[in-house]
């Protein structure tokens, strides 16, 4: 799955996540976008971590202006 080509301290975790969804058949195509961006925003932030810090979770969640409720929330819940 080198498509998946994350980045952050998390991306053998976030590659096994998706392997796992998809071998019990799930698409989880859309999903991997969402957690291509989280994956960004975990290096921009410089997490290095095999945690996630409440505050680095919080930076991701919170809403964004100009964000509709729908994509929030399918932004949020990838990650739930």
């Amino acid at each position: 799955m080198s498509r998946l080509a994350f980045a952050s301290s998390l991306a053998g975790a976030l590659t096994e996540f998706i392997e796992e969804k998809r071998a019990i058949g799930y698409r989880y195509l859309s999903e991997v976008d969402w957690l291509r961006l989280f994956d960004r925003h975990l290096v921009a932030v410089g997490h290095s971590g095999a945690d996630l810090p409440r505050a680095v979770v919080r930076g991701w969640i919170a809403k964004r202006p100009h964000e509709s409720g729908k994509t929030h929330c399918s932004r949020v819940c990838v990650l739930r």
